[in-house]
């Protein structure tokens, strides 16, 4: 009898592990990106992404170059001061951390309370979280359909 029960589990335990998305992860919705529970729309990506353009681009792309600052394509995941090419300072790279939404958020709430003595010259989104929050959908969104396009290649 115990043999014929866990016979009836292992489908169960197959499907569990059968790679399905972590839903406690940033990730595509529609036209949207959840992160931590919330949707974020296409009008709050494209809310971040006029922000991105406004305050982040003169020194950041997303095109794979080095501008004033380094080049953010993929940011989600990725370890801090890991761009090649890019002469980060030493507290930055000190700091050796990888780029998650609460390390987004906490970065760009004010560059130099997370890392002091960063050379990011930017005071930060302080009183402007929405702002924040929309903008780190736009990078997450950006991030997420990159790796999308690259899979389905």
């Amino acid at each position: 009898m115990r043999t014929v029960i866990l016979a009836c589990f292992m489908p169960l335990v197959a499907l569990a592990d059968s790679g399905a998305a972590d839903e406690t992860q940033p990730h595509l919705q529609g036209d949207g990106v959840v992160i931590e529970g919330t949707l974020f729309t296409k009008e709050d990506i494209d809310q971040g992404s006029r922000t991105f353009m406004r305050r982040c681009s003169q020194c950041h792309g997303l095109d794979h170059t080095n501008y004033r600052a380094p080049w953010l394509n993929g940011i989600l995941g990725r370890p801090s001061a890991s761009v090649e090419g890019w002469a980060y300072s030493e507290p930055f790279r000190a700091w050796g951390g990888t780029w998650t939404v609460e390390n987004l958020r906490a970065w760009l709430t004010r560059p130099q309370d997370f890392i002091p003595g960063t050379a990011m010259n930017f005071g930060g989104f302080r009183s402007r979280v929405e702002d924040r929050d929309k903008v780190i959908a736009f990078l997450v969104s950006h991030a997420l359909s990159e790796k999308a396009g690259e899979q389905a290649d």
